[in-house]
């Protein structure tokens, strides 16, 4: 028979039965895990259950957002697309030399006016400008400085709307 001594109790305690009452003691209590989408008290997690009400809920939005491609050729400086207004927000793809850049409009905002920029080098690099008007349809290009590539390497390749 053996003898059990404090001393191996102590290390038992210490090195096995106390880090995992640590540890159970830092894990999530069942009490706080709450089954709805509502509540907005912090220390709360939310149960797995929720996140079917999510996806269902990410899924309806996404099938509201209805992708339109209006426009897409080798690029030009002006623009005009009937019922621009009937789409709550436009992606732009311009392009500014050899680079693409993307501008997102949506249609409440005041902001109609963008900076389109670019630079490679002091040789080459695109400053201008992309205006859209919701109203008529109409978007434009502008250079407004820069080096390189002709004055023509500003445009408009590709608009999508979003009803």
């Amino acid at each position: 028979m053996k003898v059990i001594t404090t001393n191996r109790l102590n290390r038992f305690w210490k090195n096995g039965v106390l880090p995992i009452k640590n540890a159970l003691a830092n894990k999530l209590n069942t009490s706080s895990v709450v089954n709805n989408l509502l509540t907005t008290v912090a220390g709360y997690a939310l149960d797995a259950r929720q996140g079917k009400a999510l996806d269902d809920k990410i899924t309806a939005l996404n099938g509201k957002l209805t992708r339109v491609q209006l426009y897409k050729s080798t690029g030009t400086n002006t623009l005009t697309i009937p019922n621009l207004n009937t789409y709550s927000t436009v992606i732009i793809y311009a392009m500014a030399g050899d680079y693409c850049v993307s501008v997102v409009a949506v249609r409440e905002s005041s902001i109609k006016n963008f900076v389109l920029s670019t630079y490679h080098s002091a040789t080459y690099n695109i400053c201008g400008e992309l205006t859209i008007d919701f109203s008529t349809g109409k978007i434009t290009t502008s250079r407004t400085t820069g080096n390189g590539w002709g004055v023509d390497r500003l445009y408009i390749r590709e608009v999508y709307g979003y009803k």
